[in-house]
């Protein structure tokens, strides 16, 4: 039980932590910290030492004050935006995509990587999956597509897309018969530095009723 808790004022905060009107709990433990000065992120809690100023976009973008932020790092995009989901931000120009990565696999310290859309419309870009798409072109985080045809690409998947004429993944061309080509699901582990790729990825496997395909070779 939390001790010493004041029943008028103790709440729960969710994900494990609580508080009372003085102090703060972590899964019973007490936390030298004060309560009024903390913002809950799930297991971690953050010590604000000012009124924040963060206007939150989404899917880890933020705006503080000029300068616009993915995971706390400052980032190339101004103006209004609004998040596509899956990294993609459109902004007023244009569009970026930032996802974390990491330089080392024995000393893993995130940091963000990406870049604008050379070329995307931000009027029409949407996203399926992980793809952004607009009305001339299909784009796999900051890399365009070559050959497709983007008013008939489609996502199979996380990871594979089609426009019938040609077929990817993420930003592999395949070596296949686009309209042969059927999608297994599975993961697959791989030696990658980024966040999403760290462990294992999902949808990597495909066929074209010949040739197994992983990852899109």
């Amino acid at each position: 039980s939390v001790e010493a808790a004041e029943a008028a004022s103790f709440r729960v905060l969710g994900h494990g932590w609580t508080r009372d009107a003085s102090t703060l709990w972590y899964a019973e433990r007490r936390v030298a910290a004060d309560p009024g000065t903390l913002v809950i992120h799930g297991d971690y809690a953050i010590l604000m030492l000012a009124e924040p100023a963060l206007e939150v976009i989404g899917d880890g973008y933020a705006r503080d004050g000029e300068a616009m932020l993915f995971a706390g790092y400052t980032i190339e995009a101004s103006g209004p935006a609004r998040s596509l989901g899956g990294g993609y931000l459109v902004d007023a120009t244009g569009a970026c995509h930032y996802q974390l990565a990491t330089q080392s696999l024995k000393v893993v310290e995130f940091s963000a990587i990406g870049g604008r859309l050379d070329g995307a419309d931000p009027a029409t870009l949407r996203r399926d999956r992980g793809f952004a798409i607009d009305r001339a072109s299909v784009f796999s985080g900051c890399q365009r597509l070559a050959g497709v045809t983007a008013s008939e690409f489609r996502a199979l998947d996380a990871h594979h897309g089609t426009d019938g004429q040609v077929a990817y993944f993420d930003a592999t061309r395949i070596d296949c018969d686009p309209r042969r080509l059927r999608t297994l699901g599975g993961t697959f582990k791989v030696r990658g530095y980024t966040l999403a790729t760290l462990d294992v990825i999902d949808d990597a496997w495909a066929t074209d009723g010949t040739t197994p395909f992983v990852q899109g070779r």
